[in-house]
């Protein structure tokens, strides 16, 4: 499947975008989008296309320059998931919260 293919085979395309994008990820209220949106995310059959276009679109961004659930993760995951693998990841700003 090609880049962005999977889209038309995802449950996301049947609820708005505003519960995948949130603006503070402190924010209690805007939490419950991101639990909605990642269990949405949990039984989605592309899962893991969109994680890893994600990934590659992300690549070598911190934190700031990433938004959004994508693949059921939040930015805050994604980044961590990068170190993981051994991605190089922009600024150290975040820490603090990535640990």
């Amino acid at each position: 499947m090609t880049m962005r293919g999977w889209v038309g085979d995802a449950l996301c395309v049947e609820v708005g975008p505003e519960m995948f994008y949130i603006e503070d990820d402190v924010d209690q209220s805007r939490l419950r989008y991101s639990g909605a949106a990642q269990k949405l995310c949990g039984s989605c059959p592309v899962r893991p296309q969109c994680l890893e276009d994600a990934m590659t679109v992300e690549y070598g961004t911190g934190l700031g320059r990433r938004y959004g659930i994508w693949g059921g993760l939040t930015p805050i995951a994604r980044v961590r998931l990068a170190r993981q693998r051994g991605e190089r990841v922009a600024g150290r700003g975040f820490d603090d919260i990535l640990e």
